[in-house]
């Protein structure tokens, strides 16, 4: 899952999260808070190698236990802070189980010699 800069990609409840902070230079520091509580401060430092996009970016593993509807975060680097005041809102959505019920089938060869 992707997510953009105003935070328009929800996110999956109970589900880790990867933070990739583009144009922003190590030593980096997230904050998460839940209903107006700091939960989890991500210290990002590590580089994360896209092949695909050609990219670099500094990264964190964000935990399960953090991603919960109500979060919010901010980001704050050497440079600058993200978002500029305050913390974005970030949209986490909590999917229905997935109700499966699996039937086992055991297929009888036909005998070769009889027609059917």
């Amino acid at each position: 899952m992707v997510q953009t800069r105003d935070g328009t990609v929800p996110l999956v409840a109970d589900r880790k999260a990867v933070l990739r902070t583009f144009d922003m230079a190590p030593p980096i520091v997230a904050r998460f808070h839940l209903n107006g509580r700091e939960v989890h401060v991500a210290h990002v430092g590590g580089i994360a190698f896209d092949m695909l996009a050609d990219t670099i970016a500094p990264s964190a593993t964000i935990p399960a236990s953090v991603i919960k509807p109500g979060l919010e975060m901010a980001v704050d680097w050497n440079d600058g802070r993200f978002p500029a005041s305050g913390r974005l809102a970030v949209e986490v959505v909590r999917l229905p189980p997935l109700k499966l019920t699996l039937i086992p089938l055991v297929l009888k060869r036909p005998d070769p010699g009889r027609c059917p």
